[in-house]
């Protein structure tokens, strides 16, 4: 459900049926984001003990449901299951829109096991992102602050940058996209990496923990997704969907991507300066600290003999 007027209309509703209801069971059930709708309706919801938190599925799960879903009796080829899983992050219902879409697309052929896989031929870059899903991911993007969008941009120019708007690269940290954000000082990368954690919350970033930032091709053996590192220290972070990477990208004007890029050149030397700068000085600090701590065991020693 993504209006939050009908939402309220039908919340009242089943509020109102329940009062007539007279003891009799009365089950209702409602689907949204809870990003896309205000805080009074999971309230009602709580307060009527009907609170259901629903998660996205994983890959492995993404997998069987795909399979469930094309009556794969032998599963289905690992590169459409990475297209779907990487394009909508597991979203339960656009995991069955995009499954749909890649029937639609004559994407598939049976293999005489049963297994589902890629049509020879067919390249999954080729294949469009339905209509619905697209709308869905611009009203969430329309959502966010202004501040939230220009971060969003400055990540899709980062992913895009060398590759005219194919995507070479998936993850990120707060560090590379300071410069793309025209942000200059050390204070304000812990600022964009806060922002990166709230991104986190509302399900548009993913962290990426260090073990999983290993390349995989989502396209088959048609393109290699490379999944660089900017900064192999700290955070790093990537899109949840590529569904959102894309409007993110659609909506940047070419000469703000111009002018996103020429800044970033400067910004990030002189935030890798600074952050060089700052540890060195803590180097230093610490030798100055360890010389300190020796001289004083020497004296002790001196004293005691």
């Amino acid at each position: 459900m993504q209006d939050d007027n009908i939402a309220h209309a039908v919340a009242e509703l089943a509020v109102e049926r329940r009062a007539k209801a007279n003891g009799m069971p009365l089950i209702f059930c409602m689907v949204s984001r809870h990003v896309q709708v205000d805080k009074w309706l999971p309230s009602q919801a709580e307060e009527l003990h009907g609170l259901v938190q629903i998660e996205d599925l994983n890959r492995e799960v993404t997998e069987c449901f795909m399979s469930h879903l094309l009556k794969a009796d032998s599963g289905v080829d690992e590169c459409l299951v990475d297209w779907v899983y990487d394009t909508c992050g597991g979203n339960v219902c656009a995991i069955e829109v995009l499954s749909n879409e890649l029937e639609r697309f004559k994407a598939l052929r049976r293999s005489g096991q049963g297994r589902v896989e890629l049509s020879e031929g067919t390249q999954l870059q080729d294949v469009p992102y339905p209509e619905e899903l697209l709308g869905i991911a611009l009203q969430g993007f329309e959502q966010l602050d202004l501040a939230d969008q220009q971060l969003l941009k400055a990540a899709a120019v980062f992913c895009q940058e060398h590759s005219d708007g194919v995507i070479t690269r998936k993850v990120f940290t707060p560090l590379a996209l300071a410069g793309y954000a025209s942000i200059e000082s050390e204070s304000d990368v812990e600022a964009i990496e806060e922002k990166c954690l709230q991104l986190v919350n509302s399900r548009i970033f993913a962290e990426v923990p260090a073990g999983n930032r290993s390349s995989r091709s989502s396209l088959g053996s048609v393109t290699t997704l490379s999944f660089e590192e900017p900064d192999n220290h700290g955070r790093h972070f990537r899109f949840v969907s590529e569904l959102i990477l894309h409007v993110a990208s659609t909506l940047i004007l070419e000469v703000q991507k111009k002018r996103i890029l020429e800044r970033a050149d400067t910004a990030s030397s002189r935030l890798s300066s600074q952050r060089k700068s700052c540890q060195s000085q803590r180097l230093d600090t610490m030798t100055e600290e360890c010389c300190e701590s020796q001289r004083l065991d020497t004296m002790t020693e001196e004293e005691c003999g």
